[in-house]
């Protein structure tokens, strides 16, 4: 997210620039970056998925025509940002996670136990910290082996692998992190998981189905 506050806050000063008809500061600055402003062009495109100017920028001489290109390629990329991730927890949102269900051999499911109450108990500011906390350390955890997390409902999230190895490693090191912050915080909550492992030509739902089953035995095991 401090990458996209810099983009934004950049785009904004060198709108300011060109609309006020100071074009110089916008090419001195363009000049001494060079090498930044390609990097983040390159970051753009490849998280952004946006393709289709990239080819423009760079061939052209006229700076005004290569800031508006670079400006326009990051709105289209804050646009992005805003319809792949979570604001709050900055974990990726529903949508996401249904874009790439199908590719998942491993799905994890899981919960936060008695979300609920603890909102009614301590407030939802409270409840706020307890899924940026969770989502971060899923975060922390799942990239090590290149899985993803969503969040898809208000206390659910999801981690989602391409690959059937490391996943276990994953929740090991989740629910060693998970008990340290219990311990340092008597009111965080606990969090339920379940696990579907994708067999050969098995459907998605069916897995979907698996880890369901197992995130509830838990839940209840736990209640």
């Amino acid at each position: 997210m401090e990458l996209l506050q810099r983009v934004w806050l950049r785009m904004q000063r060198d709108l300011v620039a060109l609309r006020l008809g100071h074009v110089e500061d916008v090419v001195d600055q363009s000049q001494q970056e060079e090498r930044g402003r390609i990097d983040l062009l390159q970051i753009i495109c490849r998280s952004g998925g946006i393709l289709f100017l990239s080819r423009q920028i760079g061939q052209t001489d006229d700076p005004v025509q290569w800031g508006a290109d670079v400006m326009l390629l990051g709105y289209l990329f804050i646009i992005s940002i805003q319809n792949t991730y979570d604001p709050l927890t900055e974990a990726h949102n529903r949508a996401s996670y249904q874009n790439v269900l199908e590719q998942a051999k491993v799905v994890v499911f899981l919960d936060i136990n008695n979300f609920k109450s603890i909102n009614d108990q301590y407030g939802h500011l409270y409840g706020d910290i307890c899924l940026k906390h969770v989502a971060h350390m899923l975060l922390f955890c799942a990239e090590k082996q290149e899985g993803a997390c969503y969040r898809i409902g208000g206390d659910e999230f999801c981690l989602l692998f391409k690959n059937k190895e490391g996943y276990d490693n994953v929740l090991s090191e989740f629910s060693a992190l998970l008990q340290a912050k219990r311990k340092s915080d008597e009111k965080f909550p606990s969090v339920s998981w379940g696990i579907g492992v994708r067999k050969q030509n098995e459907d998605i739902n069916e897995v979907i189905r698996q880890a369901d089953e197992q995130l509830y035995r838990m839940k209840n095991h736990q209640s």
